[in-house]
């Protein structure tokens, strides 16, 4: 799989070219980034409707904002205009301060007689210059170089840096945990061997049972990068006490069942729930590749149901990470280890597995990826990629059928890249930007998405 690159850097090369220069007149582009950034983040509309129509204003700090809320990395924000994205400076109180930094790191320059400037690093150029991408560097977004003797400052946002890192870091809950960031990060090469050794099993054993919690396409998303869920109704009753069954029997009620379709029906359901009782609500729903319940958030390695919720929108690693924290919480590792089936399935699944045949299906797989038919993580991420941004890979199984493919060769077909066979590097690079520059639903209290 080509190297991680952060999410807002990627966001930023998506725009290279955009320009707008004094005398241009509102710009539509500018328009829809501050449309963007005001839906993402309800409490910063306000800000961005109150500059829209300008004729012209220095936007460095709007292309730094636009490219990090795409990311799912909430912007700079303050409770001034001086404390908020479109000022350079403002960005000096934002993330983590560093002192050398990486790709896609926020760094303020100051030119001296007031002038200032945010944007991204993107490479050491040599001889005391750094490679910047980002907005109006010569009223354009382009790569720039920027002397190091002007740095004011460098800062990291550390969801930004867990991403990098495929540790699985979340963009952060909005407004007190009511509003998720679907991220969609796929599953890495490390967060699998993280959950392997953290339970002590191969990765036959962790594909197993991804595949058989999962519901086809069997990736940890949806195409629109929100986890795939499944709402129980009759937790959410429990949890509160039934004072909302005479009203809403559909989301609160003490026989399981009645779940519909899913996919989004599943968040419609939970979002209506939400809006009556978030933290009991996001409990009542298991999520994500190991579909792990909300309400054993603390089993599973969270401070809170949001915790937990925030960074299984993230990545497919946090949801395996959980998966293998509930699971030794659980003391069910060794019957996951030593192949005990029954076991296992009773401890994870509950006493009424055999009536889904749980523990025969989770053994059928275990014995299909022991075989040697385990996914290829470079064709898994592809597909998973091409599923968000609306092409149909078929299943998300890391196997190079025609469908993924045909899907591939759409993508190339669409970018302007050569036809191929395989997908070679420079594809599966393309393909990894265009997926995760594409915007991820969210979850709102009252509204699926």
């Amino acid at each position: 799989m080509v190297d991680s690159v952060a999410p807002q850097l990627l966001a930023m090369r998506e725009v290279i070219g955009t320009s707008w220069e004094p005398g241009d007149g509102p710009s539509a582009t500018i328009g829809k980034w501050l449309d963007f950034v005001g839906g993402a983040y309800p409490d910063m509309a306000a800000y961005c409707r109150s500059v829209l129509h300008m004729e012209y204003f220095q936007w460095c700090g709007m292309s730094v904002g636009y490219c990090m809320a795409k990311a799912g990395i909430r912007p700079v924000f303050g409770d001034k205009d001086t404390d908020r994205f479109l000022w350079a400076l403002a960005w000096l109180e934002w993330g983590q301060a560093v002192q050398t930094p990486t790709p896609g790191d926020v760094v303020v320059f100051d030119f001296g007689g007031g002038d200032q400037h945010v944007t991204l690093f993107d490479s050491d150029a040599g001889g005391g210059y750094w490679n910047c991408l980002g907005g109006n560097q010569s009223h354009m977004v382009r790569m720039t170089k920027f002397s190091k003797s002007s740095v004011k400052g460098i800062r990291r946002a550390q969801a930004a840096t867990a991403a990098v890192a495929g540790t699985g870091a979340a963009p952060a809950a909005v407004a007190g945990g009511s509003r998720f960031v679907g991220g969609g990060m796929p599953l890495t090469d490390a967060g699998l061997a993280s959950a392997s050794k953290k339970l002590g099993v191969g990765v036959a054993e962790l594909w197993a049972l991804s595949f058989t919690e999962t519901e086809a396409p069997y990736g940890g998303f949806y195409a629109d990068k929100r986890p795939q869920i499944l709402y129980e109704r009759h937790i959410f009753h429990r949890l509160t006490g039934g004072r909302f069954d005479a009203a809403h029997p559909d989301i609160s009620n003490p026989h399981p069942g009645g779940y519909g379709a899913g996919g989004a029906h599943q968040y419609d359901r939970l979002a209506a729930a939400m809006s009556l009782d978030e933290g009991a609500a996001l409990q009542s729903a298991s999520w994500g590749i190991g579909q792990v319940l909300g309400e054993n958030y603390a089993a599973a390695g969270f401070g809170s149901p949001q915790d937990m919720v925030a960074k299984l929108f993230a990545s497919e690693d946090a949801q395996l990470d959980a998966v293998a924290n509930e699971i030794i919480s659980d003391k069910a590792a060794t019957a996951l280890a030593s192949h005990d089936w029954k076991t296992f399935a009773r401890i994870y699944n509950g006493p009424n597995y055999a009536a889904n045949n749980y523990d025969t299906t989770l053994r059928t797989w275990f014995e299909k990826f022991s075989a040697g038919a385990a996914p290829d993580l470079k064709v898994r991420t592809a597909q998973l990629y091409l599923l968000y941004l609306g092409y149909e890979p078929s299943d998300i199984d890391g196997v190079w059928g025609k469908r993924t493919k045909s899907a591939m060769n759409a993508f190339q077909a669409k970018a302007g890249l050569p036809l191929t066979e395989t997908l070679d590097d420079a594809t599966s690079a393309a393909i990894e930007a265009s997926g995760r520059a594409a915007t991820g639903a969210v979850l709102v209290a009252g509204g699926g998405a």
